[in-house]
């Protein structure tokens, strides 16, 4: 591997394992532990940059509108302070399609809503929670019809099986937050703002009374997992191509996550299957390289990954190394491999985020 400047690791989808490592105390991944704890370690933030220049854009946007990882996939590139130009579920179907999407797109991510004390909290259906392919299938035509009634078509992700895509006949005006911070706050704060916010809203209640009474729940319900009970609806947004920000030039780029094939479409560019490992990763342009990594396991994370990133950290390798890991952002530069007297840090050390 013969890398140079820059490089940043996302995995998206590694947010559960960090969780049950915190949760437990795990302590057995060292690599990520001595990296954490001899770079610089703090919370991703909702993307107030991108908020403020859509507001001089006269772009409707909101901080938390993107997931976390795609917030810092935009800084990584240098685009961090344009977020409102590349909604979700549209840049989304330009990745899966392969070509710009025309329209109005949006999410439409299946929670669980828990009644507490004070008031409703969302959480994700992930790991014996996720949604079955055969559960989605079930659920699918009678969301479907009752999304037709207000004029939205519900289309399946090819690469996906945990949510959809909407596409509306209008676009319509309203802010959202994405699941990943909607879940981190309470959920009246974290409802959709906007012109057309009240429609949004009332058609998520009317496929809250729909859902409730679905059969798929008993099913769900008797293999233990939670019931889907919510549709959450996010990530709305229009491509506008002609105001798209420039860009002389981007990282390479290696993955194969919609989203940043997407954005990459955009600029006219092309986005290479991630290698195995690290080890595997050619050589960047000098503008640096991102990877985003489909694993949801830390045992691969931190040997395929982490282990040979650390190791390139030399005079002629990485000079600096960006880890996106959940809600987190870990910086390590050359000079850590040296910082001896920092002492490594396992997640659940790592801020409450």
């Amino acid at each position: 591997m013969s890398l140079s400047r820059s490089l940043t690791l996302i995995a998206p989808r590694i947010g559960p394992a960090l969780a049950r490592a915190r949760e437990q105390r795990q302590v057995r991944w060292r690599q990520l532990a001595l990296l954490a704890g001899r770079g610089s370690i703090r919370c991703l933030e909702a993307d107030g940059t991108g908020h403020e220049a859509s507001r001089q854009a006269c772009r409707p946007f909101r901080p938390g509108a993107l997931a976390p990882w795609q917030s810092a996939l935009l800084e990584a590139v240098g685009l961090g302070g344009a977020a409102a130009h590349f909604p979700s579920a549209a840049l989304i179907r330009t990745g899966e399609l392969g070509e710009p999407a025309a329209g109005f797109w949006m999410h439409a991510q299946p929670l669980y809503f828990a009644a507490g004390m004070q008031h409703l909290s969302a959480m994700l259906l992930c790991e014996h929670n996720r949604l079955l392919p055969a559960e989605r299938a079930a659920l699918m035509p009678s969301l479907a019809a009752h999304l037709q009634s207000s004029d939205f078509e519900l289309l399946g992700r090819q690469e996906s099986d945990s949510e959809w895509l909407v596409r509306g006949a209008h676009a319509w005006q309203f802010m959202s937050v994405s699941p990943e911070h909607a879940v981190s706050m309470p959920l009246d704060e974290a409802m959709p703002q906007g012109r057309d916010a009240a429609m949004l809203r009332r058609l998520m209640t009317e496929l809250q009374m729909l859902l409730h009474e679905h059969p798929v729940n008993a099913q769900r319900q008797a293999r233990g997992a939670l019931p889907v009970n919510a549709l959450w609806l996010h990530g709305e947004g229009v491509l506008d191509l002609d105001s798209l920000p420039r860009r002389t030039a981007l990282p390479l780029a290696f993955g194969r996550d919609a989203y940043l094939r997407g954005l990459y479409r955009l600029y006219g560019l092309t986005v290479a299957p991630a290698p195995m490992d690290a080890a595997s990763l050619p050589a960047p342009s000098k503008a640096g390289a991102v990877v985003v990594v489909d694993t949801d396991d830390l045992d691969t994370l931190e040997s395929a990954w982490l282990a040979p990133l650390a190791a390139a950290l030399v005079p002629g390798g990485i000079s600096r190394l960006e880890l996106v890991l959940d809600r987190w952002r870990i910086l390590v530069g050359r000079g850590a491999r040296h910082a001896l007297w920092r002492r490594p840090l396992a997640a659940e050390q790592w801020p409450t985020c």
